[in-house]
């Protein structure tokens, strides 16, 4: 299951280097890691946030000014 999400990434990150003409920093493109220390309770209220943040942008209309743009998210316990 996760090798089909990895997958994905690839296939959408090579789809978008394979344009004509591509702008990584202007396109906002970015790989970001970060390592938190979480209480059970405190994991449950950021994906909750997590989950509140996207729906708030997700159902933007389609416009000339808009990028559409991929975010992806690997939550997962260290070790």
């Amino acid at each position: 299951m996760f090798t089909v999400f990895v997958a994905g990434l690839a296939g959408d990150l090579d789809r978008y280097l394979s344009r004509e003409e591509i702008a990584p920093k202007r396109g906002g493109i970015a790989f970001r890691q970060s390592a938190v220390l979480l209480s059970d309770a405190e994991f449950t209220e950021f994906v909750t946030a997590l989950g509140e943040l996207l729906p708030r942008f997700a159902g933007n209309e389609a416009t000339p000014d808009r990028t559409r743009r991929i975010v992806s998210t690997v939550l997962m316990p260290d070790g």
